[in-house]
C-alpha cells in the first residue's frame, strides 16, 4: 500500500512539472517553437514574420508567386498549366515555414488559402509578443 501512494505521488510531481510545458506556458529556457503539423521550427529570438507568399511550381521548374495575383492571370496560368502544385510559407527570423503544399486548380482555392495564410501570420505575430513558447498550426 505504502509503495502505491509513493508511486502515485511521483507520478503526480511528474504531471505537474510536464503540465506548464504542455499548456504552451513559458519554457525556462526562452525558446519558442511552431508546429505545423509534424513539422518543428525552432523560432527562438525571432521578432516579426518577415515574409508570407503562395508559390507555385510551373512546368520546366518555374515558379510564379500567386499571393497578389488576380483573377483572370490565375485563370489564364490555370487554362496554360492545367493544375498547379502550390506552397503557402512565410519567414520567421531564419526559419521558412510551410503552412500547406497542395494541387490546386479553382481560383476559390486560392482565396481559401490567402485567408488561411493571412490567420496563421496573425497567430505567430501574436504568439512571437507573447511569453508562450509553443504554438501549433494545423495542416489542413
Amino acid at each position: 500500500m505504502r509503495r502505491a501512494v509513493v508511486l502515485m505521488v511521483v507520478v503526480l510531481g511528474v504531471l505537474a512539472l510536464a503540465a506548464p510545458v504542455a499548456a504552451g506556458k513559458k519554457s525556462e529556457d526562452g525558446r519558442k517553437i511552431i508546429r505545423v503539423g509534424s513539422a518543428t521550427y525552432d523560432v527562438t529570438g525571432a521578432t516579426e514574420v518577415t515574409s508570407a507568399r503562395i508559390m507555385a511550381d510551373l512546368r520546366g521548374g518555374r515558379q510564379v508567386d500567386l499571393t497578389e495575383m488576380d483573377k483572370e492571370t490565375f485563370k489564364e496560368l490555370i487554362m496554360k498549366e492545367g493544375h498547379l502544385s502550390v506552397g503557402a510559407l512565410f519567414q520567421v527570423g531564419d526559419q521558412l515555414i510551410v503552412l500547406d503544399v497542395g494541387g490546386m486548380t479553382h481560383y476559390k482555392e486560392l482565396e481559401k488559402l490567402r485567408k488561411r495564410l493571412a490567420k496563421a501570420v496573425k497567430k505567430v505575430e501574436k504568439f512571437l509578443k507573447s511569453g508562450r513558447s509553443e504554438l501549433k498550426i494545423k495542416k489542413r
